[in-house]
């Protein structure tokens, strides 16, 4: 099961983690799941994340030895150590992205991140 976490510009709570129903959850997983999917399939042509360039259709941007600052490689893989969201409008102004992930049987971790 994937969890929904955020992303914030709150120095006190950088990343917070929604609590879902089951239901939501099992959507929220299968969804993210497809497109992932749909994302990796196609055979797009990396291109090396640099701040500047806009990827054209076929083209995806990549970070190799990405320096995980916020820690959301940690919150994927112990999401009960992320303080849950209280929903407020003022928390809603603080979200900068919303990201999930999994761990797989490696232990290798992948971190969907996406803004709002």
């Amino acid at each position: 099961m994937l969890n929904l976490f955020a992303l914030t510009d709150n120095p006190a709570h950088r990343r917070l983690r929604f609590s879902l129903s089951q239901d939501v959850q099992n959507e929220l997983t299968a969804l993210l799941t497809q497109q992932e999917a749909s994302f990796r399939s196609g055979g797009q042509e990396e291109i090396p994340f640099d701040g500047k360039y806009k990827p054209d259709l076929g083209e995806i941007l990549v970070i190799n030895g990405f320096d995980d600052l916020d820690g959301l490689a940690d919150a994927v893989s112990t999401p009960l150590s992320i303080q849950e969201v209280q929903p407020t409008p003022e928390i809603f102004d603080t979200i900068r992205a919303l990201f999930s992930g999994y761990v797989n049987a490696e232990g290798t971790k992948t971190v969907l991140l996406t803004s709002p």
